[in-house]
């Protein structure tokens, strides 16, 4: 599975759009999907807190 993360840049007169593919573990990190986000957030708080911990687990799928 490839993930893909997207930005768009506006200035007055053009706009671009720029895509690049990613680890799965930096699109956890830096997700706007709410329910990827609160998945995280609850596997880290099962970790005691342990953000980083949370990600590199659901990134190997071992949640």
């Amino acid at each position: 599975m490839k993930f893909i993360v997207t930005a768009s840049l506006t200035q007055t007169s053009s706009s671009a759009v720029y895509a690049t593919e990613v680890s799965r573990e930096e699109y956890l990190a830096y997700t706007t999907e709410e329910t990827e986000k609160v998945e995280v957030m609850r596997l880290a708080d099962r970790l005691g807190g342990d953000i980083e911990q949370a990600i590199s687990r659901l990134a190997r799928g071992d949640p």
